[in-house]
C-alpha cells in the first residue's frame, strides 16, 4: 500500500540563453493545461508571468549584482528580503497539497550549498523537489551572454572573476560541474535533471517539450505554441 501523495516542487533554474523565456511564456499562456495535469504554475505577483523573480532575489548571495537586482536595487535590503520571503511562504502554504512549478534562470547563479539549502527551505518543506537545468555549450553561452549584457546596458568584460560580467573562458558562469554539484548535494543526484540545449534544439527546435516531459506531461499532447521562440536576439 502506498502512502499519501507527497507534493512536488519542480524548480526550473535555467540557465540563461537556453530558451527560458520561451518556456516561461508557454507556461504563462498554458497555465490551465498544467493545472489540469495537477501542477500549479507560479506566477510573479507583480507581472502575472511565470517568472519567479522573488526566489533568486531571496536565495542568491547578496554580493552578486545580477541584472534583476540591478533593476530592483532595494531588493537587497533586509526589509525587502523579509517581504519577498513572506510572499513565497504564503504561496507555498496556500498550495501545501499540490505540485508547483517554479521557473527562474537567475537560480542558476547559485554556486554554494548554503544558497541551495536556503532554496530548499522555501520549496522543500514537506515536499519532494525536482530541479530542471538546461546547459548550453560554454563558448556559445558566453558569446550570447556578453551580447545580452551589452544590449541591456549592463557592465560586461569585468576584470573581477566573481562578477556577473566576467566572460573569459574560465568564467564561473560556465563552471557547470560546480553548479550541478551544489544542487545535487542538497537534493540528490536523481532529483537534478540536466538537459542539453543543443540536443533539444536539434531534436525539436525548442527546449519546451523536454522540460514539459520532465514535469510529467506528454510532449505529444502539448497545446500549440511551444515552438515559438522568445528573446532569441542576441543569440
Amino acid at each position: 500500500m502506498t502512502g499519501p501523495h507527497r507534493p512536488l516542487s519542480i524548480v526550473h533554474i535555467g540557465t540563461h540563453k537556453t530558451g527560458t523565456t520561451a518556456f516561461q511564456t508557454y507556461l504563462t499562456n498554458n497555465r490551465d493545461h498544467f493545472a489540469a495535469a495537477g501542477i500549479d504554475v507560479y506566477l510573479d505577483p507583480d507581472t502575472g508571468r511565470a517568472q519567479a523573480h522573488h526566489f533568486p532575489l531571496v536565495t542568491v548571495r547578496r554580493a552578486l549584482t545580477f541584472p534583476l537586482r540591478r533593476r530592483l536595487p532595494d531588493s537587497t535590503l533586509d526589509e525587502a528580503v523579509e517581504d519577498l520571503t513572506d510572499s513565497i511562504s504564503r504561496y507555498m502554504a496556500e498550495r501545501r497539497d499540490v505540485d508547483v512549478l517554479i521557473s527562474h534562470e537567475a537560480l542558476s547563479f547559485i554556486r554554494s550549498v548554503d544558497e541551495v539549502r536556503h532554496l530548499q527551505r522555501l520549496v522543500g518543506d514537506g515536499r519532494d523537489v525536482r530541479i530542471l537545468l538546461v546547459l548550453r555549450e560554454p563558448t556559445a553561452f558566453l558569446e550570447s551572454w556578453r551580447a545580452q549584457l551589452a544590449k541591456r546596458g549592463h557592465n560586461y568584460g569585468s576584470q573581477y572573476s566573481t562578477g556577473i560580467g566576467y566572460t573569459e573562458p574560465d568564467s564561473w558562469l560556465v563552471d557547470y560541474p560546480r553548479l550541478i554539484d551544489c544542487y545535487r548535494q542538497v537534493f540528490g543526484e536523481e532529483n537534478v535533471i540536466v538537459l542539453s540545449h543543443e540536443e533539444e534544439m536539434a531534436s525539436h527546435g525548442s527546449v519546451v517539450p523536454a522540460l514539459a516531459r520532465e514535469c510529467g506531461l506528454d510532449p505529444a499532447l502539448l497545446p500549440a505554441g511551444w515552438e515559438e521562440q522568445r528573446n532569441v536576439r542576441p543569440r
